[in-house]
This record gives C-alpha cells, sequence and structure tokens, in this order.
C-alpha cells in the first residue's frame, strides 16, 4: 500500500514539473516575442524621426530659397500675398540653427561665439530674419543671450558709439580697410561692420563699462559690446543685428544721410546695392536645422 502511495506521489510530483517547464517555455517565449515587437516598434519610430527631420530640412531649404523668387513676388499687388509672407513666413522669428560652411582663408572673425562641429560652424539664427529674406532686412539677426560678448570682425577705426533709432543705447559701427571684389564683382577698399542691440556693460549698470569713442582705433577680437537685454535693446528680443555696408562712413552719410547705418532697405530697394550679406564674409550656409535648445 506505502509502495503505491509513493509512486503516485512521484507521478504527481513529475506531472507538476513538467507542467511547471512547459508554462515557463511558454513564458519565455513570449517574452521573445515581446522584445522583438519592441525592437521592431522602435526601428520603425527612428526611421519615422529621421524621415520628419529630413523633411522639416527641405521645408526650410524651400522657404530660403524663396529669397530668389524676389522679382516675382515684389511684383504681386494683392494684399493677401503679401500678408501671408510678412506675417507668417518673413517676420517668425523662431531661433532655428544655421551651419556654415567657412572659408578657411577668410581673415574676418564671427562677432558672437561660434560652436565648431568638424570643420564647420553652427551658430543660432532667427528665422526669417535673415538677409533680405524678407526683401527688406539689411543683415541677419543672430540669437544671444543678454550679456554675451560681441567682438570686433576685423581690425578699423570705430565710426559710431553710440545710441541710434531702431538699435536701442547702442550701436556700434567699424570702419575697416579691406580691398576685395564682392558680390557683383564690386571692387570695395573700405567697408563698415554694424553691430546693433548691444551695450557698454556686460552686467546691466555695472562700472566696468566698455570706454570706446569714435575714431578710436580696435583691433580685430576685441570686444566692442555685449547683448543688451529685450527692454533696453530697442527691437525686443535678445539678438545681435549684424550688417555689411560696402562703403566707408563718409560715403555712406554721403549717399544715404541719417539712415547710412540703418538696418532696412527704403521703399524703393535702391540701398541693398551697399549691402553684403555677412555670412559672404565667412562662407556659406549649408544647412538648417530647428534649434533644440530653450534659449529664453
Amino acid at each position: 500500500m506505502n509502495i503505491v502511495r509513493i509512486t503516485m506521489i512521484l507521478c504527481f510530483i513529475t506531472l507538476n514539473f513538467l507542467s511547471n517547464s512547459c508554462s515557463t517555455t511558454s513564458f519565455k517565449a513570449k517574452y521573445r516575442r515581446l522584445i522583438y515587437q519592441h525592437d521592431s516598434i522602435s526601428t520603425e519610430l527612428n526611421s519615422l524621426n529621421r524621415e520628419l527631420e529630413s523633411t522639416e530640412l527641405e521645408l526650410f531649404k524651400t522657404l530660403y530659397e524663396l529669397e530668389f523668387l524676389r522679382n516675382t513676388i515684389v511684383k504681386a499687388e494683392a494684399d493677401s500675398v503679401v500678408h501671408f509672407y510678412h506675417n507668417y513666413i518673413f517676420n517668425f522669428r523662431r531661433p532655428i540653427l544655421a551651419l556654415i560652411e567657412p572659408d578657411l582663408n577668410s581673415p574676418f572673425l564671427f562677432p558672437l561665439t561660434v560652436e565648431k562641429i568638424e570643420r564647420n560652424w553652427q551658430c543660432p539664427v532667427l528665422w526669417g530674419r535673415l538677409f533680405y529674406f524678407d526683401y527688406n532686412h539689411l543683415g541677419i539677426d543672430l540669437h544671444a543671450r543678454e550679456g554675451d560678448t560681441v567682438r570686433a570682425v576685423y581690425d578699423g577705426v570705430i565710426r559710431n558709439y553710440e545710441p541710434a533709432n531702431g538699435y536701442g543705447e547702442l550701436v556700434a559701427v567699424i570702419e575697416h580697410a579691406y580691398s576685395q571684389k564682392w558680390k557683383d564683382n564690386v571692387l570695395a577698399s573700405e567697408f563698415i561692420s554694424i553691430y546693433g542691440h548691444i551695450r557698454k556693460e556686460k552686467i546691466r549698470d555695472s562700472t566696468a563699462a566698455l570706454q570706446w569713442k569714435n575714431g578710436d582705433r580696435i583691433q580685430r577680437g576685441e570686444i566692442i559690446g555685449f547683448i543688451n537685454d529685450d527692454d533696453h535693446n530697442g527691437d525686443g528680443g535678445e539678438h545681435l543685428h549684424f550688417g555689411i555696408r560696402l562703403q566707408t562712413a563718409d560715403a555712406s552719410k554721403a549717399s544715404d544721410g541719417g539712415r547710412w547705418l540703418r538696418g532696412y532697405d527704403n521703399r524703393k530697394g535702391d540701398q541693398l546695392q551697399y549691402f553684403l550679406n555677412p555670412v559672404e564674409l565667412y562662407g556659406r550656409y549649408i544647412r538648417f536645422t530647428f534649434d533644440p535648445i530653450d534659449r529664453n
């Protein structure tokens, strides 16, 4: 009798073990399937993200290429067209990252600190505030933080170091002697660089203010000012307006009067001929991407 009971107990234990073993095997199989599905979904999501980034890049390239449609847009008299382009595209001040392929032979220094990515430069710009992107803006707006350092791009003489309408508390203008064939093979032996929306102190109301004055000589890389806060910079939102005019200060005043350090073209559009896209001092744009960093 005891042998029968022992045999039954052993059979029960064996069957229970086999059942548990099968359950464990089934669980492992389900787990492996879930892992595979997770990996498959992750791969698909990564692929979709890459496609989205590519689509965004193509959109930005297409929008920037609208600059070359200037004649068509200018001639369009429909108010709806003008309203759409000026209010939904060109005045859109979202910070984006511009990747610049630099000319290694360029002697000029970028006015703000740039991030180097391999051989290229990356810097934040305001979309819609690129050079003549709105058929009006005679410079580029570089997104920055209050107090960021602004440096002279080349050796020269300071021709303006005081407030100006639209520029807030301070706009600096430096005259440079540099002979070069610029756009449309225009030969200019001198030009001026314009730095708008800056101030003399890194920290507001600090006693350590810059003491530059008109007529002072300044060297490439010396500090010309600091990014001003949006309450005092004359335009709102911390940024640097950076412009290049292919004339001396005196020639600019002779041809343009009191607007010689202007940041915008006039209604006739006849001032564009005197201005250069500042990026052409250094190289060329090769890519625009959304700025992933909250810089406010």
